[in-house]
């Protein structure tokens, strides 16, 4: 029901808001992050479709996804566990927070799509 009310809110004042695309940072980051089997399955859902793996990867999804994960990284201070130092490489913080996510020893999500 918040949701509900929320978007009620948002389309008083403006008749394009949409509540699903202001969340979509948040739950990029979360579909990148959580190692859970449904969240993985999700993400596969999300780039490859309803077939999942054995159809073909969306290139727009995929950079969609890339584009709310950057806005969340570079709105939200991100999670200690994925908190990249400050370097002089000139890259992104989204960049940053995306190749940390990529090669973290541990794996995840976004390991297991790859």
């Amino acid at each position: 029901r918040a949701f509900s009310v929320l978007e009620g809110i948002g389309l008083a004042s403006d008749p394009s808001y949409s509540i699903a695309n202001e969340c979509y940072p948040f739950v990029a980051r979360r579909l990148l992050t959580d190692r859970s089997e449904g969240t993985r399955k999700a993400l596969e859902q999300l780039l490859y479709g309803a077939d999942g793996p054995n159809a073909t990867l969306s290139a727009e999804r995929v950079q969609q996804l890339g584009e709310a994960f950057a806005t969340y990284t570079t709105t939200v201070v991100p999670p200690t566990r994925y908190r990249v130092a400050t370097t002089s490489s000139g890259l992104p913080a989204g960049v940053r927070e995306a190749l940390k996510i990529a090669l973290a020893p541990e794996g995840g999500p976004l390991q297991d799509i790859l």
